[in-house]
């Protein structure tokens, strides 16, 4: 994972992380270590910073921060301090990461309308399957698009759609999203049912080590290979 990130945001020595995630939330790993590795610095930003719009922009600003990750519905309010001072604060991230939440369409619209060229990552992965397995550069043309896509799994893993029959889904196609990586967990401690329940044996062969992990989640390939997110089964 921290490699992932590190070629595909291309991290440098030159690299200031935000760290705004609880050490209980999985992110906050990659927030750790990341930047360390490649010889850069991480910056920690306390709770009430991390809640407060204003602050946290100065402290971005002042720090000179590169690489921020925020939830989505946070956007919002740090947009509405004040559009022109916002983008004008956040000029020293190379890159935004938007994950946890669906990134909705409207919001990214006015991202872009702004004229920002600060480039959005939009990232999704399951805890179980260790942080982040999907991401997806945004492009002005997926405004356009019925949602904003979450990509192509990272190196090292693969997703499989798998419909309400048990079917492999074919492109376009609304199915299950069920991920097969060697880097996952082993399942839930002392819940050895719910383990069971979505920790499953890969249906397509007998391999009865070859272990896939049922999200819960909605998803469709779309033409180009991308993932979209449709939502929580539940």
């Amino acid at each position: 994972h921290l490699y992932a990130k590190i070629t595909d945001l291309e991290l440098t020595s030159a690299d200031i992380v935000a760290q705004t995630a609880s050490q209980c939330f999985d992110i906050s790993v990659w927030q750790f270590l990341a930047a360390l590795v490649v010889g850069g610095r991480v910056h920690f930003i306390d709770d009430d910073t991390a809640r407060d719009p204003e602050r946290l922009l100065t402290q971005i600003q002042e720090t000179q921060i590169s690489i921020l990750e925020t939830v989505p519905s946070l956007l919002p309010s740090i947009l509405d301090v004040s559009e022109t001072s916002a983008y004008a604060q956040l000029q020293s991230l190379k890159w935004l990461i938007v994950t946890g939440e669906a990134f909705p369409i409207d919001l990214c619209q006015r991202w872009l309308r702004a004229g920002t060229s600060i480039p959005v990552m939009n990232a999704y992965g399951p805890t179980e399957t260790t942080i982040l397995k999907f991401f997806h550069f945004v492009k002005p043309d997926d405004v356009e698009k019925p949602s904003i896509p979450i990509g192509k799994p990272v190196n090292g893993a693969a997703v499989m759609l798998i419909n309400s029959r048990g079917q492999l889904c074919r492109e376009e196609t609304v199915g299950e999203i069920h991920i097969k990586t060697p880097y996952r967990s082993h399942g839930y401690y002392g819940e050895p049912e719910l383990t069971k329940e979505v920790f499953i044996q890969n249906p397509f062969n007998n391999d009865p080590s070859d272990i896939i992990y049922k999200t819960g989640d909605f998803g469709r390939l779309l033409k180009g290979g991308d993932l979209e997110f449709l939502g929580r089964r539940d």
